[in-house]
């Protein structure tokens, strides 16, 4: 829009109008406030969009009120062509039985007596997966080799509460004097848990055959007294480790260690396993805190997983998003994730484990003005 006289040009308004408002104002162009004053030769560029809802031909106007004392109601034909656009549903199921794998490293030359007080709580962690259905695997590991202390695992959701918690019990070698594997890498909780995926480990006859599932989420919880000393840079493991999934973010970090940043009761901060803690989005506890039976509950929930967004396979027109959950229109408790392309429901309503449930809408498409 450009005033050709000599005059200012007062433009009062401009309007667009079309079917179905299929022309809309971009956002720099609703911002503009009226009046507007254009100097003579001066122009102002307004940016619309096409969206129509109809395929063909579809018929708009643009109008501008101003002061031209010749033309005070400008109007200007607006026409776009609207082509078929994909109608798209994407399935999804909730896991009834979502599962986690999840291995705990204990540094064997920190408080060991502390550590037994956190593993006679050990059920309180079962019983918090149990209640969410996951189908979990869980080993510990104390020594170099990478291996569950003992020879034996992991725990799962069929052994009885008993069961688990022995096996458990013998794996970090409760009522121990000292683990005959140990091994030279205390303190360096990356290395350890590092061990426990090589191929000499996790292929047939290995300690860990079986144990490390590739559609299960990976959680990888270290226990200690001091920060972390292995031998390279936090990243470069979190890196490694998240390379052993196709998505990243199934793979966190959680811990136990002295309270941030200054320690507690003598044992020092977790510094270095502490930023992969942060970076992947995982759990910290005290090592100075009493209340055990929480820290399993809250090591349970941190490892549960959390299926509640979920990507789509194109680019959706935001209008016709519909979500169906066991054949029931879902009208509320979810929203769209523009950056991520997924949708997210909000807490409590998830769909529930085993739900079928569906997104429909229609593709975004190019259209023609």
């Amino acid at each position: 829009m450009a005033n050709t006289g000599e005059k200012p040009l007062v433009v009062e308004a401009v309007t667009l109008g079309g079917e179905g408002q299929s022309f809309q104002w971009s956002a720099d162009a609703l911002a503009l406030a009226y009046p507007l004053t254009l100097e003579p030769l001066q122009a102002q560029s307004m940016d619309f969009v096409f969206q129509p809802l109809v395929d063909g031909l579809v018929g708009g106007h643009l109008l501008v009120h101003s002061n031209d004392p010749l033309d005070p109601v400008y109007i200007e034909p607006l026409t776009g062509r609207g082509v078929v656009m994909k109608q798209v549903t994407d399935r999804f199921e909730q896991d009834l039985h979502p599962k986690t794998d999840v291995v705990f490293s204990f540094d064997w030359s920190g408080p060991i007596t502390t550590y037994w007080k956190f593993a006679a709580e050990f059920q309180w962690m079962t019983a918090t997966l149990d209640a969410a259905k996951v189908d979990y695997h869980i080993i510990a590991l104390v020594g170099d080799d990478g291996c569950p202390g003992g020879g034996n695992g992991p725990v799962t959701r069929l052994q009885s509460v008993d069961e688990q918690t022995a096996l458990f019990a013998e794996q970090i070698c409760v009522d121990t004097v000292r683990c005959p594997w140990q091994g030279a890498n205390d303190e360096r909780a990356f290395m350890i848990l590092e061990a426990a995926f090589t191929a000499e480990n996790t292929e047939s006859g290995g300690c860990n055959e079986g144990v490390f599932r590739e559609d299960a989420e990976l959680h990888l919880i270290s226990f200690s007294d001091e920060p972390e000393q292995s031998h390279e840079h936090w990243a470069a493991y979190v890196e490694r480790f998240q390379a052993l999934k196709d998505d990243p973010d199934q793979v966190t970090f959680h811990g136990i260690g002295g309270d941030q940043p200054l320690g507690c009761w003598g044992f020092r901060p977790y510094y270095l396993y502490y930023q992969a803690i942060v970076a992947t989005g995982g759990e910290y506890r005290s090592i100075c805190g009493t209340d055990y039976i929480g820290h399993m509950q809250a090591l349970g929930a941190a490892v549960t997983p959390e299926r509640y967004a979920f990507p789509l396979s194109e680019q959706p027109m935001l209008e016709t998003l519909k979500v169906e959950v066991d054949g029931v229109w879902q009208e509320k408790g979810w929203s769209y994730d523009a950056e991520e392309n997924q949708v997210v429901f909000e807490e409590n309503w998830e769909p529930h484990w085993g739900a079928e449930f569906a997104v429909h809408y229609v593709e975004q498409e190019d259209c023609e003005i």
